[in-house]
């Protein structure tokens, strides 16, 4: 019983503090955009949607981030938004694009 008590331990560890901490690092999300897929997922596919709403976000996040049209989405996925300051730095500078 050792041994299958060993790997149990290993992925407990991994599964629930080192990938979190890997991965968080790299990829934020909003909190609320979490709340909302949660709410929904649980609500559509119940349990199993409330265990797969993050997973299925971080995916819809990647994509939105690779496709410029759906960037807007991404920036609302985002944790910490980007957003587009050459309009606000023209104002201040007081010139216009052309």
């Amino acid at each position: 019983l050792l041994a299958p008590a060993f790997l149990v331990l290993c992925d407990i560890v991994e599964g629930q503090f080192v990938t979190p901490m890997v991965v968080g690092r790299r990829l934020e999300i909003n909190a609320v955009a979490i709340f909302i897929a949660i709410a929904f997922w649980s609500w559509l596919w119940g349990f199993v949607g409330a265990l797969m709403a993050v997973p299925l976000l971080v995916v819809v996040k990647v994509f939105c981030d690779h496709f410029e049209s759906l960037s807007h989405v991404g920036n609302f996925l985002a944790a910490q938004h980007t957003a587009v300051v050459e309009e606000d730095a023209d104002e201040q500078d007081g010139t216009t694009a052309a």
